[in-house]
């Protein structure tokens, strides 16, 4: 679950308007720089409000005109002004008219509406995977599984609903605005009596809000540890179904699947209930305080046609208010949980260099060392030259550095401690394209994308054309096998695509490091838990690179330590120097 600092106390029932506050404050934040739009949009509404006051009091006067005796109804009769008498037919075709105006300012108004939830979402998204990919390996290796995922997608999806319910909010808001000066005009004893129930139906139920937005945190908290654990299972069904452990992870799930389904039960409920017992509290007020201005005020009140018709029409956009307050309220605080992370993300930016023209000459290491915790080493004092061209063996057991020492020759990581330079110029103080232009990575857990064998060789580099996507297989000895499959290099493969075996994948991602003809190239296990055939392709493509290209290769397999020129021990977190056994011997 996120909780970033400095987030609000979701759980807070400190009041309706503390709420209606945090909502919108978030949601302005989320529409940005499109506040421009939303005024146009709020502008637009106020004259739809406007014109609808004036149809609904059309309609008071062609009613009123249809059911007396006389075809010319006072068109302004009810006010104290001297009364201008039309034809119902002349009434009829202005009513008309304004209905047409309306459906014609219908297109822009949803056209608005939509543009701000598009656009704030592309912008969160934006910044997200921006802020993420710029942040330090450091920080993002601090991050659960499938964090990425959580903001672009369902947090995302709660800013899109939070943004929609606000566009609506203002809308109607603005709608109602205008709607409520009609029976003012009308009638102000009857309209001040609408008003105050109104305003005292929204009072009543501002609780129920509150409960709501409880238990929709409640339910959104409980389904993050679903999902999250839901990835896990999924990822390790073969192990479960092995170790038959399936009841029992159903067992440690069931407790959250039915807390989940008691709140959303209780959320369903809620909002079935709320617009009913907003919309008829709201009548039956209405309803006592008219009984009561006519016990006090007995006699004729003119206009109560009209202020019926508009009365109806303040209902529904005041039931529309509230709703959008009502749900947009729930997912508003996730706007400010992505602008927290955003936040968080951006203070642990990653180290970028400047420099664009180097020239590599191998490296050099001088006295590094790195440490996750303080005065906790994983490496010291390593000081080792690696030649322009040379291949390096790195052994050791698990979990002593040797991926970490990948990464920090990869510039992934910062060293705690010491410099690493390549032709005098350390590695931090080259530009991210420069370097990497220079070096490539094959990792021990090649993941592919989902996507055809040329995109996940090419890998994001358009610069790439197919020549060299298939001159990379080739080097990679994968080209034959690609084009067995069934569309060549068109087939999709990646996560949860069959086909391809251990020892084609990690192939294909070796050719995807080649494709840039990398003069560093640093490989975790590239053999590891192949079979025979795979290992030789890929001894024979190292060999193959020996000389042109400085590798450094972290291997236990013997077979592939043959083409080192010097192999080093990785142990207690210094390196040092072994002989060279030829697997042969």
């Amino acid at each position: 679950m996120l909780t970033p600092a400095g987030s609000p106390n979701l759980t807070d029932a400190s009041g309706s308007m503390r709420h209606l506050m945090m909502f919108v404050r978030a949601s302005l934040s989320a529409v940005g720089p499109d506040r421009r739009l939303l005024a146009m949009t709020t502008a637009i509404a106020f004259v739809s409000g406007a014109l609808q006051t004036i149809l609904l009091f059309l309609l008071a006067v062609i009613a009123v005109g249809l059911s007396s005796y006389t075809a010319a109804p006072a068109l302004t009769g009810w006010l104290r002004w001297t009364p201008l008498r039309f034809p119902v037919s002349y009434v009829v075709l202005g009513a008309a008219a304004l209905v047409l105006t309306l459906l014609a300012l219908g297109v822009p108004l949803a056209r608005l509406q939509s543009i701000l939830t598009s656009r704030a979402v592309a912008r969160a998204r934006a910044r997200l995977i921006t802020a993420y990919l710029h942040t330090s390996l450091a920080y993002r290796s601090t991050q659960r599984e499938g964090y990425l995922q959580q903001l672009i997608g369902e947090y995302c999806q709660h800013l899109a609903a939070a943004v929609q319910n606000f566009t609506s909010f203002c809308v109607a808001g603005a709608t109602l605005t205008v709607l409520l000066l009609g029976p003012m005009v009308v009638n102000p004893k009857v309209s001040l009596v609408e008003i105050a129930a109104i305003a005292a139906s929204f009072i009543f139920v501002g609780p129920l809000a509150q409960r709501i937005r409880r238990d929709a945190l409640l339910r959104s908290s409980v389904n993050r540890d679903l999902s999250m654990q839901s990835a896990q299972i999924a990822r390790l069904a073969d192990e479960i179904e092995v170790f038959h452990v399936g009841e029992s992870v159903s067992a440690q799930l069931g407790t959250r699947v039915k807390t989940s389904a008691e709140t959303l039960r209780r959320i369903s409920f809620h909002d079935a209930i709320v617009p009913i017992a907003y919309q008829y509290g709201a009548l039956a007020l209405i309803l006592l305080g008219i009984g009561l201005l006519l016990l006090i005020d007995p006699g004729r009140h003119p206009g109560i046609a009209a202020s019926a018709l508009l009365l109806l029409r303040i209902l529904g956009y005041a039931r529309t208010t509230l709703s959008s307050i009502q749900q947009g309220s729930k997912v508003s605080p996730y706007i400010e949980l992505i602008n927290a992370e955003v936040a968080a993300l951006e203070a642990h930016p990653a180290v970028r260099g400047t420099q664009a023209e180097i020239r590599f000459g191998g490296l050099e290491l001088r006295d590094i060392g790195f440490a996750y915790k303080a005065e906790h080493d994983v490496l010291h004092d390593i000081s080792i030259d690696i030649a322009a061209g040379a291949a390096i063996g790195v052994v050791g057991p698990s979990g002593e550095g040797k991926s970490t020492l990948c990464a920090i020759l990869l510039g992934l990581r910062q060293p705690t401690r010491g410099t690493i330079t390549t032709g005098g110029v350390a590695i931090g103080d080259i530009a991210p394209a420069t370097w990497g232009h220079i070096a490539a990575y094959v990792p021990q857990d090649c993941k592919l994308l989902t996507a055809t064998v040329t995109d996940n060789i090419r890998f994001f580099r358009d610069q790439y054309g197919d020549a060299e996507v298939e001159e990379a297989a080739r080097a990679a000895h994968i080209h034959d096998e690609i084009l067995k499959l069934p569309d060549g290099y068109d087939t999709v493969i990646g996560t949860g695509v069959r086909g391809l075996s251990g020892g084609q994948r990690q192939r294909l991602v070796i050719a995807r490091a080649l494709i840039g003809k990398p003069q560093l190239l640093v490989l975790d296990e590239p053999s590891s838990a192949l079979d025979q055939r795979s290992e030789s392709l890929i001894a024979l493509t190292l060999a193959e690179l020996k000389g042109s290209t400085t590798m450094v290769l972290v291997t236990h397999r013997p077979a592939t330590l043959d083409i080192c020129d010097h192999v080093w021990r990785l142990e207690s977190g210094g390196l040092v120097e072994m002989p060279i056994v030829k697997a042969a011997e």
